[in-house]
């Protein structure tokens, strides 16, 4: 009776379950897609220009802040749509500061530039205008922290990048796509 509900094996020797089954399918789906995951998600995002530069920018400023803090003299960041540089107040007047190797760094992003001022300062503490007739927007970091709280934006058509620095002079990064 026992011989009634089965098959006969094939003489051949090899074992008639040669296919492979749903639940093997879909382990072998799910531990695939879950590798797949992993990996997708511990690569590094690259940053567009926008963000690139606004993580440098933020990085000099921090720098800006600490060096007017530890050498007790004021530190001016002079921002414009081209680029940004430093300068530093020193007994014969303000001095440039190299940020790495240049005095003045470019933007590599095609973006545009907005400083929003959080509090009213000096009309002539807001803009600097150099000889070539660029003007260039003021931040002045004092030994004691910030003179006047500001929000730095650099803008392109695809994302958005914001540094706020309050009037104690701690700074916040935000990058954001549109």
């Amino acid at each position: 009776m026992y011989r009634a509900f089965h098959t006969a094996r094939p003489a051949t020797g090899q074992p008639d379950d040669a296919g492979v089954s749903l639940v093997e399918v879909i382990v072998a789906v799910f531990i695939v897609g879950l590798a797949a995951g992993a990996i997708v998600t511990a690569l590094p995002q690259r940053d567009g220009p926008v963000a690139s530069d606004a993580k440098k920018l933020f990085t000099v400023m921090e720098d800006a802040r600490n060096e007017a803090r530890l050498r007790g003299v004021p530190v001016e960041l002079r921002v414009s749509d081209e680029g940004y540089r430093l300068v530093r107040w020193s007994p014969v007047g303000w001095q440039g500061v190299d940020v790495g190797r240049e005095r003045f760094v470019d933007f590599s992003c095609d973006c545009q530039l907005s400083l929003e001022r959080r509090a009213e300062w000096d009309a002539g503490d807001r803009v600097f205008t150099r000889p070539d007739g660029t003007v260039e927007d003021v931040i002045r970091f004092e030994p004691t922290g910030l003179l006047a709280p500001v929000i730095l934006a650099l803008r392109d058509g695809e994302r958005d990048a914001l540094i706020e620095v309050d009037e104690a002079g701690s700074m916040t990064l935000e990058t954001a796509g549109r």
